[in-house]
């Protein structure tokens, strides 16, 4: 799902969480593109081998284990990616064979000639090389086998929302708001073991992170969407409340670390989707090097949902 020689760890940690895939639970979207992959897939007169670039948790098998061509055959998937993948046990598929290849980038796997005759990918292949993938995957991808990819694209809803989630983060971090209560928190901390019930310091401390919150919510009124910064700082400050004074600030302090890390993450994680999103022009350059390597009927159309654009579908057939 990444570039070569790139630390995956943000990706690992997703993963690690054991999310499906990359997309908020429960949104809309989740439950279009569910749909979308059970009926994507071309059915073919041979047992199908599908390989999944930039597999994450493995939401794509999930998907098409329940499309009519798979059940009625059976069928192979290989899903790789570069970062460290949690993904289910193959019990939980009903007619798939899954293989699963985690910390293995795309460009760097070994494949055989004409090994698969279905190549699929859900917001991942965006994120190779791309000339080098095409390149590969028309070595892999037997004769009139289909590539079916879904990619962000610069002007879809989940762009948009990614641009305005980092605006937000940004903002917050601008703010010095998580510093500022790592502070307190270390006074707090001196005091607890001192046995202090006052300081001087950690009132000035407080007083900091109110007025920073104060100016945050300030902020956010002005902002066209601010839903992600005003959970934050509730999800912050509730290190903060009162029913949780009994938990020593050296553990509350620890889980203000991983909610600063999991936002550092999430900010990297946003900020390559955002670069990586396909523009009119990539999308333009990337039919003529499907066509350079031998595909035909290339097709690039956008996924939509309720006039909400989420994302473009590319479709392409090798020829013999």
């Amino acid at each position: 799902m990444h570039d070569l020689d790139r630390d995956t760890s943000e990706w690992d940690q997703l993963w690690g969480f054991g999310r499906e895939n990359a997309l908020r639970s429960g949104v809309a979207a989740n439950d279009h593109l569910e749909k979308f992959w059970i009926t994507a897939v071309p059915s073919q007169n041979v047992v199908p081998n599908v390989l999944d670039i930039a597999c994450g948790n493995g939401v794509l098998a999930r998907y098409i284990d329940q499309s009519e061509f798979i059940q009625r055959s059976g069928g192979e998937y290989t899903g790789v990616d570069s970062a460290q993948i949690k993904p289910p046990n193959s019990s939980s598929f009903k007619f798939l064979k899954p293989t699963f290849c985690s910390n293995r980038n795309i460009e760097d796997v070994q494949f055989n000639t004409d090994q698969f005759n279905v190549v699929i990918s859900q917001f991942g292949f965006e994120y190779c090389e791309k000339e080098t993938t095409i390149a590969l995957i028309a070595r892999w991808l037997r004769a009139d086998g289909h590539v079916v990819f879904v990619a962000h694209s610069e002007t879809s809803a989940i762009t948009l929302e990614s641009k305005q989630i980092l605006e937000q983060l940004r903002i917050l971090e601008e703010s010095a708001l998580i510093p500022l209560l790592y502070r307190l928190f270390e006074r707090l901390e001196a005091m607890y073991l001192s046995n202090e019930a006052r300081d001087e310091r950690a009132d000035f401390l407080r007083q900091r992170v109110n007025a920073t919150c104060s100016n945050l919510e300030e902020i956010a009124g002005f902002l066209h969407e601010s839903r992600f910064l005003i959970a934050t700082m509730g999800l912050l400050l509730s290190l903060l409340a009162p029913e949780r004074a009994h938990i020593p600030p050296s553990i509350r302090k620890e889980n203000l670390y991983k909610l600063s890390t999991n936002l550092q993450h999430q900010q990297t994680r946003l900020k390559q989707q955002f670069e990586c999103a396909l523009s009119e022009k990539d999308i333009a350059f990337m039919k003529t090097m499907w066509a350079d390597h031998k595909f035909a009927d290339i097709c690039f159309e956008t996924l939509v949902r309720d006039d909400e654009e989420l994302g473009v579908v590319l479709r392409a057939r090798k020829l013999a």
